[in-house]
């Protein structure tokens, strides 16, 4: 576990790039703007299509940070991420549990061996993503649910963190529906009463934090199901292929996942299978959902090296493999695993297209230098052109951190401004080094191929500028309208 937090934390202080926008404005920015007051709204929590849960445990840390008095994000964006790296350690003991569970403590060794050393978990590790901390809670349940003697602690233990796991990412609920049929049938009935009990308390959980930030009980739950499954939401934001799980998963393990997902199923039907079962759940129902991320299956992947670290075991166990095979087979998961980290799998780029998954984002280097510039008093931030909406590319106000206004290029050209009235409008630009010279602004920094710059000489008070929401929030505002009776438009003064 040590050795796992520090190969998380490494990785979580060394890069510093957005995979998936969510991970910021869904959670990260909305725990930001709960604390400090301020930050971007997206249509989810207009809409009431996500819950507070994850933004909420985000903000408990914010408001510790804010009551210390180190509110400042070279602080506080690198404690959030040491505070998932050290949660997401709970994933490798839950493994080693479970493996003890199953074959004994040695598998249980190499199971948290292999779940501590894989680049995708380590690299998920801090990223506040409800998938990730849906897993931690799903393998958690798991390894109370392997007991063979379940105390009624461990009951209530099992039951709750299946729950959690199911509300935090609905679409795990048939695994946690595997585990259920499983504890109905091996355990006392008076112990899978007790984790029936704990897992509706946590669904409870979720309700009630529904009830108190969006009025009404299972409020997202409600809303989400209107969304997906009669208005089909999610396919606006593009579809994929049936098996373009397969595909994705052979290209960032080099086909090494494969192995203990065709393994299992040729062993015999017992605990054994229990991971492989619920990894196979895992990939199945989010294989027959058109709208496709890699994210959405992280669960699968501790599953699948649990797995593993159990055949392995067995092997070693029946003599069908020898110490110096086991070892051989450990240093080629490690070797892969070390490529995967710098990015050097063939077509791991078609999943991963970060760039590197170690590299930094020039637009979060340069949101976090901006949010230790006194003379801030308005932005004009650069434009990605790979992402749809400019402010996807940036760190949001949770690296910006300084209510001040942020305007885009496309905004200002469709209000009318000119280069010439920049600087009447804004105090700095974040423009790409190539960009032509604007009078008025000279060079402040450089960051990556972004640069900054800042007005100068200095000029009287700026002129706020009043403009319509984007055209994406527009349209979603115009195919969602009547879904709810009350919503928060957003005030394109504030």
């Amino acid at each position: 576990m040590l050795g796992g937090f520090v190969a998380r934390a490494v990785v979580a202080l060394v890069s510093e790039n957005i995979l998936w926008p969510d991970e910021i404005f869904q959670y990260l920015e909305q725990g930001h703007r709960a604390v400090f007051g301020y930050g971007y709204i997206p249509w989810e929590f207009r809409y009431a299509a996500r819950s507070w849960l994850l933004p909420g445990f985000i903000a408990f840390w914010l408001w510790l940070c804010k009551t210390a008095h180190l509110d400042a994000p070279s602080f506080y964006v690198p404690f959030i991420k040491l505070a998932f790296c050290a949660l997401s350690t709970t994933l490798i003991h839950s493994a080693y549990r479970t493996g003890r569970n199953i074959a004994g403590a040695r598998a249980g060794l190499l199971a948290a061996l292999l779940i501590a050393g894989w680049y995708e978990l380590i690299y998920f590790a801090h990223k506040p993503l409800t998938e990730a901390v849906a897993t931690y809670s799903l393998v958690a349940s798991l390894a109370f649910a392997t007991e063979p003697r379940p105390s009624q602690r461990q009951a209530l233990c099992c039951g709750f963190f299946a729950g959690l796991a199911a509300v935090l990412r609905l679409q795990y609920a048939p695994c946690v529906g595997i585990i259920g049929v499983y504890c109905l049938l091996r355990w006392p009935v008076r112990a899978t009463a007790s984790a029936a009990a704990a897992g509706f308390a946590a669904a409870l959980l979720a309700g009630a934090v529904d009830r108190l930030t969006w009025g009404g009980w299972f409020e997202t739950f409600i809303v989400s199901y209107r969304l997906n499954a009669v208005m089909h939401v999610s396919e606006w934001f593009g579809t994929l292929p049936t098996l373009w799980y397969a595909g994705a998963m052979s290209a960032t393990s080099a086909g090494l996942l494969w192995l203990p997902l065709a393994l299992g199923w040729v062993r015999r039907l017992s605990v054994s299978r229990l991971p492989v079962v619920c990894a196979a759940a895992v990939l199945a129902t989010h294989s027959l959902v058109a709208h496709k991320e890699y994210r959405f299956i992280v669960a699968a992947l501790p599953l699948l090296w649990l797995t593993a670290a159990v055949l392995l075991e067995r092997a070693l166990a029946t003599g069908g493999l020898d110490r110096r095979g086991a070892l051989i087979g450990i240093a080629v998961f490690f070797a892969v695993s070390a490529l995967g980290l710098t990015y050097r799998l063939p077509g791991e780029a078609r999943v991963y297209n970060a760039g590197s998954l170690l590299g930094r984002s020039p637009h979060l280097d340069a949101y976090l230098a901006l949010s230790q510039e006194p003379e801030l008093g308005a932005l004009l931030s650069n434009e990605d052109p790979r992402f749809a909406l400019p402010v996807v590319a940036t760190g949001g106000y949770y690296y910006l951190h300084r209510p001040v206004p942020v305007y885009f290029p496309s905004e200002l050209r469709a209000a009318g401004e000119t280069p010439g009235s920049l600087r009447d409008i804004v105090t700095h630009l974040l423009v790409p080094v190539h960009a032509r010279r604007i009078e008025g602004f000279a060079t402040q920094a450089e960051v990556g191929d972004l640069e900054i710059r800042r007005r100068w000489p200095e000029r009287g008070p700026l002129r706020q500028l009043c403009l319509p929401p984007v055209p994406a929030d527009a349209y979603i505002d115009h195919l969602l309208d009547g879904l709810r009776i009350h919503r928060a438009r957003p005030d394109p003064c504030h």
